[in-house]
């Protein structure tokens, strides 16, 4: 009986907001029914955008220290370099927001077309930004740590682990993948994708599973390849 009255009405942004976090399933059930964008999206663009303007001077300390290890480039390049890393937040705020509108249009290829689910863009593109909005307590958690150590290369996966000289190898960031925030993300992803399409969650959480590791194992070697050190 529960289950029809959330899907019979849309639910508002802060009970979305607060039932991704406790009760996900409910929430895919109504954006199933009442597919919402909007307040996600603009939420999820204050959450980076307030994020990285707390960590903008670590992110340029990082930047700087990075660019000290290339040789190859003038001062006045470095300079130019790092005041092109002001503008962190827009760029970042756009970057994630395309990752979401990449996301979402797999996502409902291989729910449609793979899993023989139905569902539209919009749809899925809603469950997707609510998914994302994981990076509320990940951003709580993790900029007070950066902020501390002054660095934003910080861990919550076994990379964390690893000894000190092999945190810019493959093995490091192949393991960084698997940190406790993505984790939970695409454990919500699987719930969304088999919610709004109407598909198995064991077929959605195997399907979602294999596309991430397959993007861990690319990402791995492109990370330790561009990671000063590394």
């Amino acid at each position: 009986m529960s289950s029809v009255s959330v899907a019979s009405s849309a639910l508002p942004l802060h009970r979305r907001v607060i039932g991704i976090f406790v009760s996900p399933r409910a929430v895919f059930a109504s954006i199933r029914e009442h597919p919402r964008v909007l307040g996600a999206l603009l939420l999820l663009v204050a959450v980076n955008l307030v994020a990285t303007f707390f960590l903008l001077d670590v992110i340029v300390q990082d930047q700087a220290t990075a660019l000290e290890s290339r040789p190859g480039m003038t001062e006045q390049q470095r300079e130019t370099a790092l005041k092109m890393v002001r503008i962190t937040p827009v760029f970042a705020a756009v970057g994630n927001l395309a990752i979401v509108f990449v996301l979402a249009g797999l996502y409902l290829f291989l729910a449609n077309i793979v899993l023989g689910g139905a569902t539209n863009y919009k749809t899925m593109l809603s469950a997707v930004l609510h998914v994302g909005l994981v990076a509320i307590p990940s951003s709580i958690v993790r900029v007070p740590l950066m902020l501390a150590k002054g660095t934003t290369q910080v861990s919550l996966s076994p990379a964390a682990f690893l000894s000190a000289d092999g945190e810019k190898g493959f093995l490091y960031h192949l393991l960084s993948q698997f940190d406790i925030f993505s984790l939970w993300m695409i454990g919500l992803s699987a719930l969304a994708v088999s919610v709004v399409a109407g598909v198995p969650i064991r077929k959605a959480a195997i399907t979602v599973c294999a596309v991430w590791a397959v993007l861990f194992l690319a990402l791995a070697p492109v990370a330790s390849r561009f990671t000063p050190g590394g």
